[in-house]
C-alpha cells in the first residue's frame, strides 16, 4: 500500500514538473516571437529610440511601486527564503517590460526573462508535495531550456548555480530532467528555430594561443562588466540619474550609429562568424548593456554576455590567425558566459548543444582558466 501511495505522489510530480515546463516553454515562444517583432519595429521605426529615457523613467516608477513584483533573478539566488515569495505577476510583468526595453533601443538579453517567467509559474502552480528549492530549480531549468533551446545545459544550470548541493537527490534531479524536457519539446511543437549549426575547429598551434588568450581576455573583461554595471546600478537610485543614463545610451547609439548594439543583437553575433571584429566592439556592447541593466530596465544578461565575448575573442585571435573566426567566435560567447556566470559546466554543455563537440573540448578548458581569474566574482552576486 506505501510502495502504490509513493508512486502515485511521485507520478503527480512528474505530471506537474511536465504541465509547468509545457507552460514556461509556451510562455518563452510568445516571447521570443514577440522579441523578432518589437526588434523589426524598432529597425524600421528609429524615432522609438527617443523614447527609450521615457520609459526608464516609467520603469523606475514601477520598480518603487511594485517592488514586491519587481524581482530580479540575483534577488532570488539570495536566499532560499525568496524561492516561494515570487509572484505570479511577474509573469506578465516581466514579458512586457523587457519587450518595452527591446522596443526602445535598450541593450539587453532574454535569457533573465525566460528564467523569471519560469520560477513566477513553477511558484504559482506549486504543489505541497514539491519543497520550494526543488519547483525553483525547475522553474530556472524550463526558462532557461525554452529561451536557448539547451534542455542539457538547462538541467545543469540551475544546479551548477547553486553548487550541486542537491545533484545526490535523484526525485530533484528527475524532476528538473521532465521539466527541462517538456519546456524544450513544447517550443519545438511551436515551431521555435533555435538555429543551431555544427563547427569545425582545426586543432593546431594557433588553437592553443587562443584557449590561452581567450580565457584571460574574458575574465578580465567580464569583471569590468561587472564592476561597470555595478556602479551604475547604485548611481542610478534617483529617477534624474535614471533618466540621465537612459539618455545617454540614446546620444551615444544615435552619434556613433550603433544600432546594431542596441537591443539582443543576434545578427550581430550571427555575422561575427563571417568575418573579423574590431576588440572595441566588445566594449561598445559591455557599456550599453551595463548602463540598460544598471538602471533597472529589464532583459537578460547571457546573449550581450554571448555578444561582448564573440567579438572580444574573434578580435583577439584574428591577430594571429584567419582560419579560427568561426571556432573563436563560438568559444567566446560560451567563455565569456561560463566566466560572468561561474557555471563551467553548464557553458561546456551548452557550446556542445549549440555547435558540437568540438567547440565543447576547446570551451572546458578556456572556461576554466577564465573561472579561475574571476575569482566569487559573477553577475548573480
Amino acid at each position: 500500500m506505501g510502495i502504490k501511495l509513493t508512486t502515485k505522489y511521485y507520478l503527480r510530480e512528474i505530471l506537474f514538473v511536465i504541465t509547468l515546463g509545457a507552460l514556461s516553454g509556451t510562455t518563452s515562444t510568445l516571447f521570443l516571437k514577440g522579441l523578432y517583432l518589437v526588434t523589426d519595429l524598432r529597425n524600421l521605426q528609429g524615432w522609438l529610440l527617443y523614447l527609450l529615457p521615457v520609459f526608464a523613467g516609467i520603469q523606475f516608477y514601477l520598480k518603487k511601486n511594485f517592488s514586491h513584483i519587481d524581482k530580479g533573478f540575483s534577488h532570488l539566488l539570495s536566499n532560499e527564503k525568496n524561492y516561494s515569495s515570487t509572484s505570479i505577476m511577474l509573469t506578465p510583468y516581466i514579458f512586457f517590460t523587457s519587450l518595452a526595453t527591446h522596443l526602445f533601443g535598450g541593450s539587453a538579453g532574454r535569457e533573465g526573462v525566460g528564467v523569471l517567467m519560469g520560477t513566477s509559474l513553477s511558484n504559482f502552480l506549486r504543489t505541497k508535495n514539491i519543497d520550494n528549492k526543488t519547483i525553483f530549480y525547475c522553474g530556472i531549468a524550463s526558462g532557461f531550456s525554452s529561451i536557448f533551446g539547451t534542455p542539457l545545459a538547462a538541467i545543469i544550470f540551475p544546479l551548477e548555480l547553486c553548487r550541486y548541493r542537491d545533484i545526490k537527490n535523484i526525485r530533484t534531479l528527475t524532476l528538473i530532467i521532465a521539466c527541462s524536457l517538456s519546456s524544450y519539446y513544447m517550443t519545438v511543437l511551436l515551431s521555435l528555430d533555435h538555429n543551431f549549426k555544427f563547427i569545425t575547429v582545426p586543432f593546431f598551434k594557433d588553437t592553443l594561443i587562443m584557449i590561452l588568450c581567450s580565457g584571460v581576455a574574458c575574465a578580465l573583461v567580464a569583471r569590468l562588466f561587472i564592476y561597470t554595471q555595478s556602479k551604475i546600478s547604485k548611481n542610478s537610485t534617483c529617477l534624474l540619474n535614471t533618466v540621465v543614463f537612459a539618455s545617454l545610451i540614446v546620444v551615444l547609439i544615435k552619434t556613433f550609429s550603433l544600432y546594431n548594439f542596441s537591443g539582443i543583437g543576434i545578427a550581430y553575433i550571427e555575422n561575427s562568424f563571417l568575418m573579423e571584429r574590431n576588440i572595441y566592439d566588445a566594449f561598445i556592447k559591455l557599456a550599453l548593456t551595463a548602463l540598460t541593466l544598471g538602471i533597472g530596465l529589464k532583459g537578460g544578461e547571457v546573449t550581450p554576455l554571448f555578444f561582448m565575448g564573440g567579438s572580444l575573442c574573434n578580435s583577439i585571435t584574428s591577430f594571429f590567425s584567419t582560419s579560427l573566426t568561426q571556432a573563436s567566435t563560438a568559444l567566446g560567447m560560451f567563455t565569456f558566459f561560463g566566466a560572468a556566470t561561474l557555471t563551467p559546466i553548464t557553458s561546456t554543455i551548452m557550446a556542445y548543444e549549440y555547435y558540437g563537440g568540438q567547440v565543447a573540448l576547446i570551451t572546458f578548458p578556456t572556461v576554466l582558466i577564465a573561472k579561475y581569474l574571476m575569482g566569487n566574482k559573477s553577475i548573480y552576486k
